[in-house]
């Protein structure tokens, strides 16, 4: 869903709830967690906000900076207010000035002192694409999954998603999608920051499994690309016309059927510090690691201290 669509659904569900919004609006921190059982209101962690699509409405709204804290748990992007369930082509899309931190202990057992202990390795965020829960080893009920689990459109760096594993993009339904690519996260003329993220099981109907970045800068420190799988290039991520910027970034077990493995350049100038790439493979096309075709300017493709293997 592209960024206008969301806001009008922000804008009509916005009047449904005008004194929640307002609670929010008085905070800088709105509290979402998939097991709350609170007032719902985002304003603690014992009232939660149990729908991250419902957190950015409120942000949406309020003044900026926002941050939004998540706990452990599974979000999928098809709920939230105004959202039809099993809507594969809802996204969560980030908002300047809003920051979205995973990885919060929350109110789990042995935590209550210290809701907000955080440690995105232990307390696992997921913002997944597999709808409906059902995705098995065999990968074959995913034509029902997201399009794209994360978007970002026309946002600046202060858009920022901070601990997350993004997973779960399905294969069906390109035409739905921006230029006929699902993956885990869709930029579109955009430059978010993302830290400590991991891309991880998703599947693309092309290109850009993991990530596909369209006209698109984003700054990526401590992220891990992983077993994402794509039938055409790029299984990890897919570059058109970008310039994004990794740090201590990690590729691995990405698929390629065609070319780039683990990352695919077409006219961009990516620059990666201290990135490794391990285990990568296509089905033939070449660039099990990185593949670059027609860079703006050869000696500009600034990729250093990387390994690859």
């Amino acid at each position: 869903m592209d960024r206008k669509a969301n806001q009008v659904r922000w804008l009509s569900c916005a009047l449904l709830l005008p004194a929640v919004a307002c609670m929010a609006a008085q905070g800088a921190v709105i509290y979402v967690d998939a097991n709350a059982d609170g007032l719902n209101v985002g304003t603690s962690w014992e009232h939660a906000i149990d729908s991250l699509q419902d957190a950015l409405l409120l942000a949406y709204f309020s003044d900026k900076p926002v941050e939004i804290r998540v706990a452990e748990g599974t979000y999928t992007p098809d709920q939230g207010l105004g959202i039809m369930p099993g809507d594969t082509t809802a996204s969560f899309q980030l908002i300047d000035g809003v920051t979205i931190k995973g990885g919060y202990a929350a109110n789990l057992s042995g935590h209550r002192g210290q809701p907000d202990v955080r440690d995105h390795n232990l307390y696992k965020s997921i913002l997944s694409g597999d709808l409906n829960g059902d995705d098995g080893p065999e990968l074959d009920t995913i034509d029902d999954n997201s399009d794209h689990v994360v978007t970002s459109s026309e946002n600046d760096r202060t858009a920022m998603l901070d601990g997350f594993t993004i997973s779960g993009s399905g294969i069906g339904r390109p035409s739905a999608s921006p230029n006929d690519h699902t993956g885990g996260m869709y930029n579109d003329s955009s430059g978010p920051t993302l830290v400590n993220c991991t891309f991880t099981g998703n599947l693309a109907a092309e290109r850009g499994a993991g990530m596909y970045n369209n006209r698109s800068n984003p700054t990526l420190l401590n992220c891990t690309f992983s077993e994402n799988s794509a039938p055409d290039r790029g299984a990890g991520m897919y570059n058109a016309d970008s310039g994004p910027v990794l740090i201590n970034c990690v590729f691995a077990g990405n698929t390629s059927g065609m070319s780039g493995g683990g990352m695919y350049n077409e006219k961009s100038v990516p620059t990666l510090t201290n990135c490794t790439f391990t285990n990568n493979s296509t089905g033939g096309g070449g660039g099990g690691a990185m593949y670059n075709e027609a860079p703006r300017k050869a000696a500009e493709q600034a990729c250093t201290t990387t390994r690859a293997s």
